[in-house]
């Protein structure tokens, strides 16, 4: 287990120094601002200001969803390509193994690095959003709702896009690094540019849908109303309790963890065959 933390400290430390994630930082910055720019754009005395604060907050929130996901989806690919697939096919990671390490814990351990500096990037993203929001409207009612309702939104990015860095782990280790970035942009491309209100719903493989992440995040965030009340309600709907909520999500919530968890055991077992 040491082994493993001392690779997942160092992916870490090395995922934070390279250019990409200061681009992606900035990127990410600039959009915060634009966003709650147009918050205050608005004319104070316009029917968007009539609304409650929370109203308005959770549904800039709520706006934003399916926009970050696709941006993170890609972030994710980003770091596994160069973490992994690319220090790979310079042979890099062979040298790890002049160190007395299990070839299941050079993956792990990279996963867990990377994977813990995405969760922070998303976190402190949402912060940044959440915190310009404030500024501008003040604490929309309950803080305690809020921090649920934002954070389990973070959670919820971090599943979807950590199953996107085990999937392209795994597709390097199969196909290399160019047949990893074609596949993983490939699927980018398939799941989520198709996107639309109805296939947040249905799903693009219709009955086999519930093996598709991207339709378990739309699930998770959207569940079916089941307390009586026809169609979806969603993460930020400030009528519905936020534990009523989460009764009604937590099936897909528990299927993102478990397919993030097979794809990273798949991916240490596949990296461990492949060099034996």
């Amino acid at each position: 287990m040491n082994s493993i933390s001392i690779i997942a400290r160092n992916e870490f430390s090395l995922i934070a120094m390279n250019p990409l994630v200061i681009v992606f930082v900035v990127v990410m910055f600039f959009l915060a601002l634009v966003n709650v720019a147009g918050v205050t754009s608005v004319p104070m005395d316009s029917n968007f200001f009539m609304n409650p604060p929370y109203v308005i907050f959770f549904g800039f929130l709520d706006g934003i969803y399916m926009f970050t996901a696709v941006l993170f989806t890609f972030f994710a690919v980003c770091l596994g390509i160069v973490s992994v697939t690319d220090e790979r096919s310079r042979g890099s990671l062979r040298v790890l193994f002049t160190k007395p390490l299990y070839r299941r814990d050079v993956i792990l351990g990279k996963f867990l690095g990377i994977g813990s500096f995405l969760f922070l990037i998303i976190l402190l993203t949402y912060t940044l959003n959440v915190s310009l929001m404030i500024a501008v409207l003040g604490v929309p009612g309950s803080a305690i709702e809020l921090l649920l309702r934002v954070g389990t939104h973070v959670v919820l990015l971090f599943l979807n896009a950590g199953f996107t860095l085990g999937l392209v782990m795994v597709l390097g280790i199969a196909l290399g690094e160019v047949g990893a970035l074609i596949a993983s942009l490939a699927f980018i491309c398939y799941e989520w540019l198709p996107s639309s209100p109805s296939l947040t719903f249905t799903g693009i493989l219709g009955s086999f849908s519930v093996i598709d992440p991207v339709y378990l995040y739309n699930k998770a965030f959207y569940p079916t109303n089941t307390f009586g009340a026809t169609g979806f309600v969603d993460l930020y709907d400030e009528a519905l309790p936020y534990f009523t909520w989460l009764q009604q999500a937590s099936p897909y919530i528990v299927l993102m963890i478990a397919y993030l968890v097979i794809i990273v055991l798949v991916g240490c077992m596949l990296f461990a065959k492949e060099e034996a």
